[in-house]
């Protein structure tokens, strides 16, 4: 599973405010995106948290919501000046990349948000002015395999985008010793919350995996960043 992202620079930009940021992440109508832009081949996740997890898939975490008004009046708390903000990404890079970025600028301008789409060869964390595209697959199907792998303690985000709370940090720590399930799911819904409070990031969609199979195969697909074509996963048949 992969979800289509923005992450902030958050401090020393025009995303350095959390309420701005949070702004942001309500006037995007992702629904609306995932029908149009995808014909409904993608999904709107509830958090950084995906069915892939199995046991440890949340499924009653909330999900992400769209509301101009709520938006509006967080935008106008964060004292936000109309500063131009730029939302950077590399052209062709991402399927339907360019054409989100679009669509979600002209959401912004419906809450009164300055935004551009500046196109760039490429894109680091260290290079991000305000904010950039980017797309988190899972390194393994657990909740340690993408938010805590991609955004935890000793990663690039937290080195050149983020300064994240302690708490996060000693809850990615926790799960990564924690063998009961009730506890683990605990520590990680609270590490969810952190991080969709201070919104480093936020998800805009997850594109479905599509693949085919000729007959004469059969392929046990198992959700990950790799793609598995070892014998107990690919087999001839007939």
């Amino acid at each position: 599973s992969a979800g289509h992202l923005l992450r902030f620079k958050t401090a020393d930009s025009n995303c350095d405010n959390k309420l701005l940021r949070q702004a942001l992440s309500l006037a995007i109508d992702r629904q609306l995106l995932v029908d149009t832009l995808w014909e409904g081949y993608a999904s709107v996740p509830n958090g950084y948290n995906y069915p892939e997890f199995g046991q440890y898939y949340i499924e009653d975490y909330p999900t992400y919501e769209y509301n101009v008004e709520k938006a509006k009046d967080l935008l106008a708390q964060s004292g936000y000046d109309g500063a131009v903000i730029s939302y950077q990404l590399i052209p062709g890079y991402y399927a339907m990349g360019a054409e989100a970025a679009e669509a979600i600028v002209d959401m912004w301008k419906q809450v009164g948000i300055n935004a551009q789409v500046e196109y760039v060869e490429a894109i680091k964390p260290a290079t991000i002015t305000d904010m950039a595209n980017w797309s988190n697959g899972l390194r393994f199907s657990d909740p340690l395999g993408g938010l805590w792998a991609l955004w935890g303690e000793g990663t690039a985000v937290q080195k050149d985008l983020w300064t994240a709370p302690e708490r996060f940090n000693e809850l990615g720590n926790l799960i990564m010793t924690e063998a009961d399930v009730a506890k683990r799911n605990e520590y990680y819904a609270e590490m969810m919350a952190i991080w969709d409070d201070e919104i480093p990031g936020t998800i805009l969609y997850c594109p479905d995996m599509i693949w085919a199979v000729r007959n004469g195969l059969e392929w046990d697909y198992a959700p990950g960043k790799g793609v598995n074509f070892r014998a107990d996963h690919l087999r001839v048949v007939g």
